[in-house]
């Protein structure tokens, strides 16, 4: 299953960003804006009827109950071959990339919280050029 939350919106200063601070200016909303907690760079997924931490330093990998099975994906992927086709969604690109348990539990949860999508139906051509083309 997946939880929606209503929750805070956010701003996020790369890419489009200074198109989108120079509206905010001269809206003359810029007051508004509130920085955000150091906290918010931990990210949770919720596994095992659990909410767990993702790693995100050195530190926190060689603790953390995920790292095993996110690090044999990441171990494997310099040796994938390009996939056969054009493009795909981007379920079966990390699923081929990275294996299933990357693909299932790390991308549906960043497809559902960036793109309010499904990872089985978003296009990675679409969703991560960049990706898409280093391949």
């Amino acid at each position: 299953g997946v939880l929606f939350e209503d929750g805070p919106r956010s701003l996020r200063v790369a890419g489009n960003g200074p198109a989108t601070l120079e509206l905010i200016s001269e809206l003359g909303i810029a007051g508004m804006i509130v920085p955000a907690s150091l906290k918010s760079n931990v990210r949770y997924l919720w596994l095992n009827g659990k909410r767990q931490a993702l790693p995100s330093n050195f530190a926190t990998m060689l603790t953390n109950e995920l790292t095993p099975d996110l690090a044999l994906g990441v171990i494997r992927e310099p040796f994938k071959k390009k996939g056969p086709l054009e493009d795909e969604s981007l379920h079966s690109f990390f699923a081929r990339r990275f294996g299933f348990f990357f693909a299932d539990k790390l991308v549906t949860a960043l497809a559902n919280g960036i793109w309010a999508g499904d990872a089985r139906k978003l296009s990675v051509l679409s969703c991560m050029k960049p990706l898409h083309d280093m391949e």
